[in-house]
């Protein structure tokens, strides 16, 4: 036996589950467009028996699968990072927010740099996105292996998050091998100050019992403990996921979304107040993209904050030149009535 090498356990990849479809637009463009049930199609990650064994158990268009999370490290099986892809050159940059890795594409090397969403150009352009891998097993699925799902949804990683930490609150930090249920729900979110309805995912459900949960957090498959160390499959990332990542937007090529090109929506009035606001304060583009890609972003309190912070700077500004005013005008008794400018003139 070797040591480091023989006591290693890792679990086999079956396949991936989508969040959407590919839709073809007006022009002929691809896009993603999301939905409201789980996608699993044979593909280059997916074997033709895989997608069959998942369809015999779940249909053609589930909302709900059964899944177990074979280890407790949530960083091995929901790892998330700032992601941005290249045309043929796959995963280019992958931040968490604080540090980035990035590789340059002419030489190859790879860059540490600063990862600030806020200012980051790529991520006003949305060509960098948030995106959660979640790893799982389909224990009522014929094969064993692990299924991966990526996620770019701001609310979908944040319940996931939550219900990932509520439950290993409950059992002192386990959550491998607790059976749960992976779910599609439909939320209704403000995007850009309109309502809208997005579909989320969630381990919520009214289905899975607190005794169960408490009861599963007390066993573990004896064939692994045996077995040594089991490690998970290293995510997927280098395969820009189609269902959430437009062509037009790897090839860095402006295209407008199917979506866009039917609705062709009046711009919100309170945009272009907010931009006029933030061109007297000086706000970079990025920033600005930052925030208006909020969800459940309050237009009405900003345009508030921002009138006040801008009335704010003009009182200061007002200030400052009476005080100058004042300065030039105080006379200085040298001998004599005439004022003397103590202060020269702009």
């Amino acid at each position: 036996m070797i040591k480091g090498i023989s006591d290693k356990r890792r679990f086999p990849r079956i396949g991936k589950i989508r969040l959407g479809i590919k839709k073809e637009n007006a022009r002929g463009v691809e896009y993603p467009s999301a939905v409201d049930y789980f996608v699993v199609n044979p593909d280059q990650s997916t074997s033709e028996e895989a997608a069959k064994a998942f369809r015999d158990v779940y249909k053609e268009k589930p909302r709900a699968i059964d899944v177990m999370f074979p280890v407790n490290d949530v960083e091995k099986f929901f790892p998330q990072f700032y992601r941005r892809y290249g045309s043929g050159s796959g995963l280019l940059c992958k931040g968490d927010g604080e540090t980035a890795t990035e590789i340059d594409r002419e030489t190859g090397e790879i860059i540490e740099r600063e990862c600030d969403p806020a200012e980051c150009e790529w991520a006003a352009k949305k060509h960098c996105r948030p995106v959660g891998t979640l790893q799982f097993l389909l224990y009522k699925v014929p094969g064993l292996g692990i299924w991966q799902i990526d996620t770019s949804s701001y609310h979908s990683i944040v319940n996931l998050n939550s219900a990932i930490d509520f439950i290993r609150g409950l059992t002192g930090g386990k959550i491998s091998w607790i059976p749960l249920k992976l779910l599609i729900r439909p939320k209704e979110v403000q995007i850009e100050g309109r309502k809208k309805t997005v579909f989320v995912l969630d381990l919520a459900s009214e289905e899975v019992k607190l005794q169960n949960i408490l009861t599963a957090a007390q066993k573990t498959p004896a064939q692994f403990l045996l077995g040594g160390e089991v490690e998970m499959p290293q995510a997927d990332m280098d395969t820009p996921p189609d269902d959430l990542y437009p062509a037009s937007l790897i090839n860095n090529v402006e295209e407008e979304a199917e979506e866009k090109i039917e609705e062709r929506e009046e711009p919100d009035p309170a945009d272009k107040e907010l931009h006029e606001l933030w061109d007297i304060l000086g706000t970079p583009p990025a920033k600005r993209n930052a925030v208006l890609g909020k969800p459940d972003l309050d237009k009405e309190k900003l345009l508030h904050l921002l009138k006040a912070e801008v009335d704010k700077q003009n009182r200061l500004k007002k200030g400052n030149k009476e005080k100058d005013k004042e300065t030039l005008t105080q006379p200085t008794i040298l001998g004599g009535d005439e004022p003397v400018i103590t202060k020269p003139l702009f």
